[in-house]
């Protein structure tokens, strides 16, 4: 799932990093869905919502740095977008994100529905 993929962000590449945020997409688009069905929480939706967004932020990111170089290399213009410090806030939000995704608990935690399940039998 989402959280076992990106336990290890800094070792995802481009396509790691997109297939992470297509699952957490789908992870958040889910859990609205099925939201009549187990209330989704507040912390755990705001924390779905904030990763995918800085996870698109990065792809974007990512994408224009490329598009810059090649456009750069066919006008004979150095790329780039102003450096490294963009990139770097942008691995701090996204770090950030993650953090805050990984401490969040999920509402679809098997042992604590059972057990909740249990107690109301």
């Amino acid at each position: 799932g989402a959280r076992h993929a990106g336990r290890h962000l800094e070792r995802l590449g481009r396509k790691g990093r997109h297939r992470l945020r297509g699952r957490v997409k789908a992870l958040r688009h889910g859990a609205e869905a099925l939201a009549f069905l187990i209330p989704l929480p507040a912390p755990y939706g705001a924390s779905l919502l904030k990763l995918h967004h800085v996870l698109g932020d990065w792809n974007d990111l990512a994408v224009g740095s490329r598009l810059v170089r090649r456009l750069g290399s066919t006008t004979g213009h150095p790329g780039g977008l102003g450096g490294q410090p963009e990139h770097d806030a942008s691995r701090r939000r996204l770090a950030d994100a993650w953090a805050q995704f990984e401490a969040t608990p999920s509402p679809w935690n098997i042992s604590q529905g059972a057990a909740d399940l249990r107690d109301a039998l």
